[in-house]
């Protein structure tokens, strides 16, 4: 479940703050400061950190702004700006941690955050200055713990003159934060890495990523890597399903808005952050934009029914971002409860030319669309009914035969028996293609057969359907690993990078 800032609203009847010899001090909440003067880069951001509690004063009317943070500083901070509750955790893992020290909690809820590490042999150094480039990697764990896709503010490229001088396994997190605009260089495009950062410098940090992560994606992100052995070029797309959009216009029927309204009701109330489906895949798309990737995969009830108002929003928004996408179809996407006859051949002739008017899937790509990379190619292949057909098998085997890597994109996932267990505990029966619930027909049995032979080329398969995230082995015959995606009406996206 996404983390919210609704942990902020945790109320704390007195304010943490440090002084300038480590001693944890307790005061009352105040943002003016004798040795914070008005006009310094730091002023207004003092009084935005002390104002929401994540620091105070350091005794006597100060706030010590060039004094150095130290790495208990830090991590107490971060502990404040996440809105945790401190008291589960312990820093006792350390022996340089006293327990009952002020900062011992916060030490234990980042190191088990994932955030924070010790510095070997024991110890986790809380009295050591914390420097800039251990903060930007900091900064970046605790933006994924807390699940917060950050907006690149600064979209031009840097390289500091000091770059060299960069640790190797703080680089990307410098430039990172440098993108998020959350740092900056020095006079001269200087970053100094290993420079002790200032209790001044962490305010203004601190204020920027807070600001950054109000403003940032509401996506739950999820990165995924599919090699390809002898590819020498990178590609990259977006992965959404079951963003379950329910959305009407003036041209759709009473029936139509009526359902939709009961069905919108029903999702926006199992959402953890109440983003609004259409809300959410604007994010996604925006965020697809700035990562630049190659194409938006959709693999199925990315609407909840064929209604005018969730196909003209779906194709404007695709159009209006001039993004490629390719949809595999779910059951939802072209089946309307008002229209009767659930998933039945009148349907789907109403509804499937609907898709291709609106250029959401292109004439003749409805049962299958094929995407030649020439060293692989994207196979989609609408199973929305539980099923393949003929067509689509020999579509399979053809590249299979031609020992093309493939990619496959479906909605209903294929059956594994790792996954057997979750989904019919979620769902109450199996719903996995080829499974004998499903009641599959002979080329559905041949398609999934094949997938899992030993013959087989399909490296990666992307599906939807369960609501649920799940990676695994279709088969100890070869090496296809097929990912399974939560309900994007949560946030669930994937990022994935296909490479040699």
């Amino acid at each position: 479940m996404m983390k919210t800032f609704a942990k902020r609203a945790i109320s704390l009847m007195l304010v943490i703050c440090f002084s300038t010899c480590g001693m944890l001090v307790l005061n009352a909440n105040t943002s003016s400061f004798i040795d914070v003067p008005e006009g310094k880069y730091y002023t207004e951001a003092v009084k935005y950190v002390t104002e929401k509690g994540y620091f105070s004063g350091t005794g006597n009317g100060r706030f010590s702004p060039d004094a150095k943070m130290t790495r208990a500083m830090f991590v107490t901070v971060l502990a404040a700006v996440s809105g945790e509750n401190t008291e589960l955790y312990s820093g006792n893992a350390f022996t340089d941690v006293p327990e009952g020290s002020w900062y011992a909690k916060s030490v234990g809820w980042a190191v088990n955050a994932g955030i924070a590490s010790g510095t070997g042999n024991g110890l986790f150094s809380p009295a050591k200055s914390i420097t800039r480039q251990e903060v930007c990697v900091m900064l970046v764990k605790f933006c994924e713990y807390m699940k917060s896709v950050l907006r690149e503010k600064v979209s031009e490229k840097v390289i500091f003159s000091d770059d060299d001088s960069i640790a190797s396994w703080a680089k990307n997190a410098v430039y990172t934060n440098y993108s998020w605009g959350t740092v900056s260089g020095n006079p001269g495009n200087v970053f100094n890495p290993k420079g002790n950062a200032t209790r001044a410098q962490i305010a203004v940090m601190i204020r920027k990523l807070d600001l950054a992560m109000e403003e940032s994606y509401k996506i739950n992100l999820k990165n995924i890597d599919v090699k390809i052995e002898g590819l020498t070029e990178s590609y990259s797309f977006i992965h959404i399903s079951d963003l379950h959009m329910t959305l009407t216009d003036d041209t759709d029927s009473a029936e139509a808005k009526e359902n939709q309204l009961t069905r919108g009701s029903m999702f926006f109330k199992d959402t953890p952050d109440s983003v609004k489906p259409q809300d959410r895949l604007c994010d996604i798309l925006d965020f697809a934009k700035e990562k630049n990737v190659d194409f938006v995969a959709m693999t199925g009830d990315i609407i909840d029914a064929p209604s005018n108002g969730n196909i003209s929003f779906l194709a404007n928004a695709l159009k209006t971002r001039n993004i490629t996408s390719l949809y595999t179809l779910g059951n939802h996407d072209w089946t309307g409860d008002w229209l009767g006859g659930y998933q039945s051949t009148a349907q789907r002739n109403l509804n499937i030319p609907k898709f291709i008017e609106s250029g959401l899937i292109l004439n003749g790509e409805d049962g299958y669309a094929v995407r030649d990379y020439g060293d692989f190619v994207i196979l989609s292949v609408d199973n929305s009914n539980d099923q393949i057909n003929s067509t689509q098998y020999s579509v399979l085997q053809r590249y299979i035969m031609q020992e093309k890597p493939i990619i496959l994109m479906l909605h209903v996932p294929i059956d594994a028996p790792t996954l057997q267990a979750d989904t019919a505990a979620m769902w109450g029966r199996c719903i996995l293609m080829g499974n004998d619930d499903l009641n599959p027909s002979n080329y559905t049995k041949m398609f999934v057969n094949l997938v899992k032979s030993k013959d087989s080329t399909v490296v990666a398969v992307f599906a939807g359907h369960i609501h649920m995230d799940h990676e695994d082995r279709l088969s100890e015959e070869n090496d296809a690993v097929q990912y399974t995606l939560g309900a994007s009406y949560k946030g669930n996206t994937a990022l994935v990078s296909i490479h040699g």
